[in-house]
């Protein structure tokens, strides 16, 4: 019994969110290599777009953890790159919440144009989370 209250316990405290979003047409992403070497432009639209949903993520949902693929995936190591896209669906589908992103989207008549629809990788991002919600670009 005990090690279901600890099992319990555990995936308590590791509930994490996930960003299901498109990579920026204008800026570029803050990536795995600017986190860990220090070179964040903290002026560019992918570093406000990291801050956003860190703040929603906690604010709004109270949840400390999260994942981002261009931050999360260190895509100069081949065997972590193959890993992780074999590994998506399943992140998606543990997540506690995935926030998803329409960049493109600033009111309720954007959204069928927004490029998130148009990308063959968000499918799984929207068929897998029990629990997603929708944020507009701003």
């Amino acid at each position: 019994m005990a090690s279901l209250a600890l099992k319990d316990c555990i995936k308590e405290i590791s509930q994490y969110a996930i960003l299901s979003h498109t990579w920026l047409h204008s800026a570029p992403e803050v990536t795995y290599e600017d986190w860990h070497g220090g070179e964040i432009n903290t002026t560019h639209e992918g570093y406000r777009k990291l801050v956003n949903f860190c703040r929603v993520t906690e604010a709004d949902h109270g949840i400390t953890l999260g994942w981002m693929d261009s931050i999360c995936t260190d895509k100069s190591s081949s065997a972590e790159l193959d890993e992780s896209i074999r590994s998506m669906y399943k992140w998606y589908q543990n997540t506690k919440l995935c926030i998803t992103l329409l960049a493109d989207t600033t009111s309720i008549g954007d959204v069928e144009q927004d490029r998130w629809f148009t990308r063959g990788w968000t499918l799984q991002e929207l068929l897998a989370p029990q629990n997603l919600k929708f944020y507009q670009r701003n």
